[in-house]
């Protein structure tokens, strides 16, 4: 498989994400528009589902594209012969890829972040776990732009949601050199995302905080839905 096959079939996962209802990003539509939002996701659904802005996609981002004359599988066959290393910067144009997100090319879009970072009232960390836990390499620089700007910005809560959120956020802490305002919440966000959406509509409320006037719906509804999400976070 050539890399330009590698870049038409993520072009083409990316485009047929747009077209889904994905409640992991519609639950935004109910969470606060004075909120910011990092993703690190190429498919730039944070961009076009969530109403917050700004929206930050440090690794690029691509949205659904219609291939006009060439069908998928023309440009498959097509890409298929194509040994050149370059294909990628026309089929998936922008995207930033592992061992690149340093360079000098990104230093404007991580010093942005790193001032959202640093002035922020709080942050929540979705299922990003910054490569901890791995060897990789990918997304470290973030990770030490991370540490760095709450390392500052000592007095803004942190909340982890992950099913892993307990080991990130003891490693968050031995990085950032605090235990106070870290928080982790061992959570699916998509089986979260489904409760929440469920329970919103059942109470016709426009704002998750109104959920707070219900607090036995949450573990009815997560009882019947989040039992059932296989999807991961």
């Amino acid at each position: 498989m050539t890399s330009a096959t590698i870049a038409v079939v993520l072009e083409h996962l990316i485009a047929e994400a747009h077209w889904r209802s994905l409640p992991q990003y519609d639950v935004f539509g109910f969470l606060s528009r004075r909120s910011s939002i990092v993703s690190f996701n190429w498919d730039g659904l944070a961009r076009a589902r969530c109403p917050q802005r700004p929206v930050f996609h440090p690794h690029g981002y691509l949205g659904p594209r219609y291939l006009a004359a060439l069908t998928l599988d023309d440009l498959l066959e097509y890409a298929q012969t194509d040994e050149s290393s370059e294909s990628r910067s026309w089929i998936i144009p922008g995207l930033v890829m592992p061992g690149e997100e340093d360079g000098s090319k990104h230093a404007e879009m991580r010093e942005r972040v790193f001032r959202l970072w640093r002035e922020a009232s709080e942050a929540v960390v979705i299922g990003d776990r910054f490569g901890l836990g791995t060897a990789l390499d990918y997304d470290r620089v973030w990770l030490d732009t991370f540490v760095e700007a709450f390392g500052v910005n000592a007095n803004a809560p942190i909340h982890v949601l992950d099913p892993d959120a307990e080991r990130i956020r003891g490693e968050l802490a031995e990085r950032i050199k605090r235990v106070i305002n870290l928080h982790s919440w061992p959570v699916n966000w998509y089986a979260l995302s489904r409760v929440l959406l469920a329970a919103a509509r059942l109470h016709d409320i426009a704002r998750i905080q109104e959920l707070r006037v219900h607090p036995g719906t949450l573990e009815r509804v997560y009882a019947t839905v989040a039992e059932s999400s296989l999807a991961p976070a």
